[in-house]
C-alpha cells in the first residue's frame, strides 16, 4: 500500500509552532518529522537580500 501525500498551508509563526510542539517528542519520533518539514520550507522562504558591495575607483 502506498503511503498517501497530503499537503497543507501555514504561516511561517504556525510552522514555528508545530516544530516547537514537536521537540516535547522522543527525538527518534520528532528529528525525521522536524527535518522534512524544514527542508520543505526552506525554498518557501523568502531570500535575504544581500547588499552588492560598491566598487570604488582608485586613482
Amino acid at each position: 500500500m502506498e503511503d498517501t501525500i497530503l499537503k497543507f498551508e501555514f504561516t511561517i509563526q504556525e510552522t514555528n509552532t508545530i516544530l516547537t510542539a514537536l521537540q516535547e517528542l522522543p527525538a527518534k519520533i520528532a528529528n525525521p518529522l522536524s527535518t522534512k518539514i524544514q527542508q520543505q520550507a526552506q525554498p518557501q522562504l523568502p531570500k535575504p537580500e544581500v547588499e552588492q558591495p560598491s566598487l570604488e575607483v582608485v586613482k
